[in-house]
């Protein structure tokens, strides 16, 4: 990383939560690298991301719950189209390996087949894992 491209990220991502326009616009005015915008908006996102879950400060109503749940089956029914793809293991980042196993074993119970549960296989396919996530969301 060059060490103009070093400040300009340093320096619009000290502060969270970031001006996504401030972010924008100053960088494409200040570097003609479009590299530049999409490490700095890459990682914006993880930042924000990452304050939602340390804060859990936001709330959903019932019919925003139930709307997420049909967006959340729509992927799902989508993904499952398009063929069956485990879940990429960058996803899993921040988890040990006990947290995956108790997911995978929480899943086959609610799939209904328990008895397929293999504490050593960590793997699901992304609609299977959506399907599980929309199913606790609602209870």
């Amino acid at each position: 990383m060059t060490p103009e491209k070093k400040f300009l990220l340093d320096n619009y991502l000290s502060d969270v939560p970031l001006n996504y326009s401030k972010v924008m616009g100053d960088l494409t005015k200040s570097s003609k690298d479009f590299i530049y915008v999409s490490d700095a908006l890459t990682m914006y996102k993880k930042h924000i991301e990452a304050e939602i879950i340390r804060s859990r400060s936001f709330t959903l109503t019932e019919k925003e719950l139930k709307l997420l749940v049909r967006f959340l089956n729509d992927y799902s029914n989508k993904c499952w189209n398009s063929g069956c793809n485990d879940v990429d293991e960058e996803m899993w980042s921040g988890w040990i390996k006990e947290e995956r196993q108790e997911f995978l074993k929480e899943f086959y119970e609610y799939n209904g087949d328990p008895e397929n549960y293999n504490p050593e296989f960590l793997y699901l396919p992304d609609y299977a894992t959506i399907d599980f996530l929309a199913y606790k969301l609602l209870n």
